[in-house]
């Protein structure tokens, strides 16, 4: 395979992979595609077919206008110098990939490439940066030791393919470098400048609100929003789980919220544990919580939730059960939960119900509906059960929003559109309960049900968030009614490979635990775990030389000496194998010496060869300048790169050749 077309591809790669790694970073599909037309455009038309290049005069235009689309850049769209400055070095790469480049314009592309990975570096902190970071590393790695022979070397023809191997070794020597780095380092950056690419949009997830009336269409979210490991003696259990959030109670026409309400303040122990129920201990299974950051301060537990212990020095709980931490997950938390198993049909037993019966206006046809529903009972807890029933077997779940002018969200819901979300089911079953002078809240929070098989845990999406209802029954407590009926929606990654999203999953979460949030605790258990691993190794290495020394002392002295020098070369044999290098390009002895001493032959002629000039190109200029009676320079060239470059193993004959054209050189 011609080298200049591997060269030209390596680098094409290496400038995607640098590229691509900050279109993704801030989610931008203009430059994404600018990217893909450039570098398609460059090895195809510039350097294959060569039909098409960028004509110098155009450069100088093209500057004044990157620098006016940098200021607009800057005032308009992404607002931000850092994204500014690399937008427009994107561009300047793009021109000189659509030009006539020299050794200077290569190198050039080389460094922005890493500077648009640097970029990306700061902006993101997703597992998709390491595969374009390894991308660059190793196309530039390999991109790099061509171009130096490409410089270099006449032949258009590919390197042996140890050459190959050998430029790829440098490439995974930087990264277990640069690994052995970054765990001796700890990161202390966490995507400072990570900004919102998106704009608003109705998307399906968690929230302190809610929201009735609005009119669109709701897009159901995959990001995931936590994970949920059972501990060692628990397994994943064969039904969904509700995760509370936050309850609601003020209703004003169209919006739920939380009301004003009294904030106890729970505090750790010191061994970081927050009790919210004394219970038996040894009932207890627990599980470990790791949340994704939030613009949210809500703690998400199961049901029969008794102990949570985190970092969090205090949390808060107000008087509807909801837990706060001190301020929003802007980082992410990590918390471990232990809990009673049984049904989640109660809360923590907290009161709250005097502000779970408050109506905006008197609903009277939802009291009459709920009056017909409830016809005949008088039980509390049954005339919950059948307003659920009904909700489930009447009504039907969408996600496509519309809207009655002039009427109540709920009204709207229970009589005209008979279509909703959750929200709108757990709304309209709070407002029958409260008509009926039954304590009732809204509450959001997640239903969990997706399960890892790689890793062993549940995985909760935006698509999860959840919205049900509890209802306040005389000498039950809080009881919990869920009134939606099951979703019949479709998600293609629960029939397209799923086990390749939770493989990627899985990584990912390896990745945020041993990447991202690494930390100065982190590097500590890992160089006490170093050290004890070596304490172990230094024991066991006593063991065997005392037992060897007992083992030599019992046999003869001449048989002692053979082993040990036996062992020796041994030892000596495997690591001369190992730091042999079979496919790097050694200088040859012989080879510099010929070569050497046709330069010297030249130089007392009055040739000299400058530091800038390859070998071939100095034989063509000796030969351009001296004539036809100098062409054994060529050849002696031509046998030194052929040896050097090419792998060919120079012959008794071909040494013979060139002493003679070297003596010949001498009469000239």
């Amino acid at each position: 395979m011609s080298l200049i077309k591997v060269f030209n591809f390596t680098t094409c790669l290496m400038v995607m992979a640098g590229a691509l790694s900050l279109a993704v970073a801030e989610e931008s599909l203009t430059y994404t595609t600018i990217i893909l037309v450039g570098v398609i455009t460059s090895y195809f038309w510039v350097e294959e077919k060569k039909v098409f290049y960028l004509s110098e005069r155009l450069k100088t235009p093209l500057t004044i206008i990157y620098l006016l689309f940098a200021f607009l850049d800057m005032s308009l769209f992404s607002r931000s110098f850092v994204m500014t400055l690399a937008h427009l070095l994107l561009l300047i790469q793009l021109t000189k990939l659509l030009g006539k480049k020299s050794d200077g314009d290569y190198f050039q592309i080389y460094l922005i490439s890493l500077a648009l990975l640097i970029v990306a570096a700061v902006i993101t902190v997703e597992l998709y940066f390491f595969f374009f970071f390894i991308g660059v590393v190793i196309f530039g790695s390999v991109a790099l030791a061509l171009f130096q022979i490409k410089r270099q070397a006449p032949s258009e023809n590919l390197p042996p393919g140890t050459f190959l191997g050998a430029t790829i070794c440098p490439a995974i020597s930087v990264l277990i470098f640069t690994t052995f780095l970054f765990f001796l380092v700890p990161r202390i950056g966490f995507g400072f400048l990570q900004r919102n690419f998106k704009g608003p949009s109705l998307t399906s997830g968690f929230s302190e609100e809610v929201e009735l009336g609005a009119i669109g269409s709701i897009k159901e979210g995959y990001e995931v929003v936590m994970r949920i490991k059972p501990g060692k003696t628990a397994k994943r259990l064969p039904e969904a789980r509700l995760w509370r959030g936050i309850a609601l109670t003020d209703y004003d026409g169209g919006k739920w919220r939380v009301d004003s309400n009294k904030i106890k303040r729970v505090r750790a122990n010191k061994k970081g544990v927050i009790t919210l129920k004394e219970v038996d201990g040894q009932n207890l299974y627990w599980e470990e919580v790791i949340l994704n950051p939030m613009d949210s301060k809500v703690i998400f537990v199961p049901y029969q939730t008794s102990y949570i212990q985190s970092d969090l020095p205090i949390i808060e709980v107000d008087n509807t059960s909801s837990l706060f931490g001190p301020g929003p997950h802007y980082r992410g938390r990590e918390y471990s939960i232990y809990l009673l198993p049984g049904e989640e049909k109660q809360t923590f037993l907290a009161g709250g119900e005097e502000s779970c019966l408050r109506l905006s206006h008197p609903f009277t046809r939802v009291r009459e509906l709920a009056s017909k529903i409830t016809q005949g009972t008088h039980d509390p807890w049954e005339k919950g059960k059948r307003i659920e029933a009904y909700l489930k077997n009447n009504f039907g779940y969408t996600l496509k929003l519309t809207q009655s002018r002039g009427l109540d969200p709920v009204e709207d819901f229970l009589f005209n559109r008979k279509k909703g979300h959750c929200e709108f089911f757990a709304s309209a079953m709070v407002i029958m309960l409260r008509s009926l002078n039954i304590p009732a809240r809204v509450v959001n929070g997640f239903l969990v049900e997706e399960w890892n098989d790689f890793g062993g845990y549940y995985l909760v999406r935006e698509k999860d968030a959840h919205s049900w209802v509890e209802a306040y029954i005389a000498g039950k407590g809080w009881i919990v009614f869920d009134p939606t009926p099951p979703q019949a929606g479709f998600w293609l990654r629960d029939t397209l490979f799923p086990l390749v999203y939770q493989l990627y999953d899985y990584l990912e979460l390896n990745w945020d635990s041993y990447v991202v949030a690494y930390n100065i605790w982190d590097q500590r258990r890992m160089v006490q775990s170093l050290l004890d691993t070596q304490n172990r190794l230094l024991v066991w290495t006593e063991t065997q030389l005392r037992a060897l020394v007992d083992h030599i002392s019992r046999v003869e002295f001449s048989t002692s000496i053979f082993l040990l020098t036996s062992l020796i070369l041994f030892v000596f044999g495997l690591l001369y194998r190992a730091c042999r290098l079979p496919f790097s390009l050694k200088r040859h002895p012989g080879v510099t010496k010929f070569y050497l001493r046709l330069l010297s032959i030249l130089a007392r002629k009055g040739i000299s060869k400058e530091r800038h000039l390859t070998p071939w190109e100095f034989a063509q200029q000796v030969i351009d300048e001296k004539g036809d009676k100098f062409a054994c320079v060529g050849l002696i060239t031509q046998r030194y790169y052929q040896s050097r470059y090419g792998g060919y193993r120079l012959s008794q004959n071909d040494l013979k050749q060139i002493d003679d054209l070297l003596k010949g050189l001498v009469t000239l």
